[in-house]
């Protein structure tokens, strides 16, 4: 079964100490980029050093910021102000990324199985700790 992105938001307003949406050093830079915003002023503005994870990747690892759960890059009508250049974790959507864990708590995700390690994962990963 193939994952279709509803834009229904329930994955970006459930965020929280559980879920999370890492921003690769490369998604900031994107997002200061288009905002036309120092990338210093973006991390302090949007994203939040997450230590465990840094602690782990032996560098700093910056997840998106929530207000009470909801990504901070959501608009008033609940879709994503910066979708088209939005970190890749969101662009891959989250059937790529902990898909069982999340089919617990969206219906949009009930059927999917956990996927074998894909393409997609390896490239974030390999991103992620390499620091781009």
């Amino acid at each position: 079964m193939k994952f279709e992105c509803t834009q229904c938001g329930l994955c970006c307003t459930n965020l929280g100490r559980r879920d999370i949406v890492i921003a690769l050093k490369a998604d900031r830079q994107r997002i200061a980029d288009r905002q036309d915003r120092d990338l210093a002023w973006i991390e302090q503005a949007y994203f939040e050093r997450n230590a465990e994870l840094s602690d782990i990747a032996g560098q700093d690892v910056y997840h998106i910021k929530d207000n009470d759960g909801r990504c901070v890059f959501l608009d008033d009508a609940g879709l994503c102000s910066i979708r088209k250049y939005k970190p890749y974790q969101c662009k891959h959507g989250p059937d790529r990324f902990f898909p069982s864990t999340m089919a617990k708590s969206y219906e949009c995700m009930k059927g999917f199985e956990n996927a074998p390690e894909s393409d997609i994962e390896r490239e974030f990963f390999d991103q992620l700790f390499s620091g781009d």
